[in-house]
């Protein structure tokens, strides 16, 4: 199985766990990790995501987030269709949002 953590998932481990939502969510984050760690899962990773992690005003976060993306197996370069693709869901996110 390939999934893709996107930064909020990856931030999750280390934001305030005093919700028992965020805890849940920790837990269910910890345990895909693990899964990655003992092959039975594959994490897609991006260059979108180290971009995000790079970009985390919290040094310590930045450093733990960046050496978890070690656990990734292939990352993806963002390319011109990538890069058009969500130009295009970007801005259908701004009509809905228009509209609603």
């Amino acid at each position: 199985m390939k999934i893709y953590f996107d930064a909020c998932c990856i931030n999750r481990l280390t934001d305030d766990q005093a919700q028992a939502r965020i805890r849940q969510e920790t837990e269910a984050v910890e345990l895909i990790l693990r899964r990655t760690r003992d092959g039975a899962i594959q994490w897609i990773s991006s260059e979108a995501l180290d971009d995000e992690i790079v970009r985390n005003p919290y040094v310590e976060t930045r450093q733990e987030n960046a050496a978890l993306l070690a656990l990734a197996s292939e990352s993806i370069e963002v390319n011109d269709p990538i890069a058009a693709r969500a130009a295009n869901l970007q801005l259908g996110m701004e009509l809905t949002t228009r509209c609603t």
